[in-house]
Formats: C-alpha cells, sequence, structure tokens
C-alpha cells in the first residue's frame, strides 16, 4: 500500500476542486440572471430605403445586442456575474411575478405589437393625415402618427 504523500494529497485537492468548480459552473441557478451586452454594431448595413443613398458622414445609428440567461450557480455564490461588463439581476426583477413561460409569451406579443406600431409609423411618415394605431389595449392608450 502506498503512502500519502504531501503531493498526493495536494493532487486529490486540486481535483476535487476543479470538479466542484466545473459543477458550479454548468448548475443554473434559479435566483439571478446575466445579461451580456454586445458591441455596438451600425445599424446602416442592415436597413434599406428606397431613393436614400449612403451618406459620407462620420456618425450613425448603432444597435447593441443585449443576450441574457440564467446565472450559473458559481455566479450566484460568487454574487456577481463572470463575464466582463455584464449585470446580475435577480430573477423577481426580470421576469416579475410571470412564470418563464408566460415571460416568454408577454415577449412575443410585445414584440409583434412594436413590429406593427413601426410599420404604422412608416406609414404615417409617408401619408398626409395622421392615422391611429391601437396599442396597450388593457392600458387604453392610443399612438396617434402623422405629420
Amino acid at each position: 500500500m502506498r503512502s500519502l504523500t504531501l503531493a498526493r494529497a495536494a493532487g486529490a485537492g486540486l481535483l476535487l476542486a476543479v470538479i466542484a468548480l466545473s459543477v458550479l459552473y454548468l448548475i443554473p441557478s434559479n435566483k439571478y440572471y446575466v445579461f451580456l451586452p454586445d458591441r455596438a454594431h451600425p445599424l446602416e448595413p442592415l436597413v434599406r430605403i428606397d431613393g436614400e443613398h449612403p451618406t459620407q458622414a462620420k456618425g450613425g445609428v448603432y444597435f447593441v445586442d443585449v443576450r441574457f440567461r440564467k446565472a450559473h450557480l458559481l455566479e450566484d455564490l460568487l454574487g456577481r456575474p463572470l463575464a466582463r461588463g455584464a449585470t446580475l439581476l435577480p430573477t423577481r426583477d426580470v421576469l416579475g411575478d410571470a412564470t418563464p413561460k408566460q415571460a416568454q409569451q408577454i415577449d412575443i406579443t410585445q414584440m409583434a405589437d412594436s413590429q406593427k406600431i413601426a410599420a404604422a409609423v412608416a406609414l404615417g411618415e409617408a401619408a398626409d393625415d395622421p392615422i391611429g394605431v391601437g396599442i396597450g389595449a388593457a392600458q387604453g392608450r392610443r399612438l396617434i402618427v402623422g405629420p
């Protein structure tokens, strides 16, 4: 039988630490979400408007993608996200009282409404008369678009 040496004990401890950290990294937390912003991207190559020509002016319109995911259990225990520039938010701040499935349905509905409003705004810019777009029926609000 081999004797336990300091090197073997240190190696076993290191192996157990790596396994523990791997498990903590792989298991998602139910308490937090992590928001990961991407770098700013120019909008110009993605949008085409009939009759408009590219300008030589500096600047422009940019957009930023923000992805989010459930935090890893390790991030939950540390109390901070692992990625640089990311934000850790409690689940309640992200979902409110909704379940993840309900929140996804709310997001889909809001995206559909946003697309309708964008189309109405574009049509309103082209029209001489203001047009009404129904939004937020539960709140009883209307957006009037026009010159």
